[in-house]
């Protein structure tokens, strides 16, 4: 397992720590804030309307309107921080 994930990372199919940190920085960040969807292994799409993200040592969390903890992704499962090309689901 370790082997393998280490391949993919080699390979640039997972993004490194600083990778994932920094992408995230520049879409939390922009002005004004656009939304955003994060792709992730598993085959989830992860909508994110506002920048209520939580994220440390390559990990995050999406924090809802309501304050409660709505998603959490990984370095090694995110595929891809994309531009909102869908509405969240009710």
């Amino acid at each position: 397992m370790i082997q393998a994930v280490r391949r993919m990372y080699e390979e640039g199919l997972i993004m490194s720590v600083e990778q994932f940190e920094r992408e995230l920085r520049l879409l939390l960040r922009a002005e004004p804030f656009q939304p955003f969807e994060v792709v992730v292994s598993d085959g989830r799409t992860i909508y994110v309307d506002e920048p209520a993200v939580a994220f440390g040592g390559g990990r995050g969390g999406f924090i809802g309107p309501d304050e409660q903890l709505v998603e959490f992704f990984d370095c090694e499962n995110v595929i891809e921080f994309r531009p909102a090309t869908m509405e969240p689901r009710s």
